[in-house]
């Protein structure tokens, strides 16, 4: 197991890059302000993925809440950079380290 530091973390309320080099998703913590529906999407792309792109890594909306989601080692790696699509009613911070 490689000691990875340099943790980096991004907070987002509305989509956009997180990322524009390669990088490996550590975790991500998601706070919904109101019952939200859709999915937190998370692209291999440093821009606005085309539509109808598929996410490398989605977490659907849930209830009104503060969730946590821990990635095991080494983490997902997304190789041309991070680009998350937050929906409505939805905040996050991503954390992750650059490859």
């Amino acid at each position: 197991m490689t000691d990875r530091v340099n943790v980096q973390v991004v907070g987002r309320s509305t989509s956009g890059q997180i990322s524009a080099q390669a990088g490996f998703m550590k975790a991500t913590h998601i706070i919904h302000t109101a019952n939200a529906t859709g999915y937190v999407q998370f692209f291999d792309s440093a821009t606005t993925p085309a539509e109808g792109a598929t996410p490398k890594y989605a977490i659907p909306s849930m209830d009104k809440g503060t969730y946590t989601f821990n990635i095991p080692e080494p983490g997902v790696l997304f190789d041309k950079g991070i680009y998350a699509v937050v929906p409505a009613n939805t905040e996050i911070d991503f954390f992750f380290v650059n490859a």
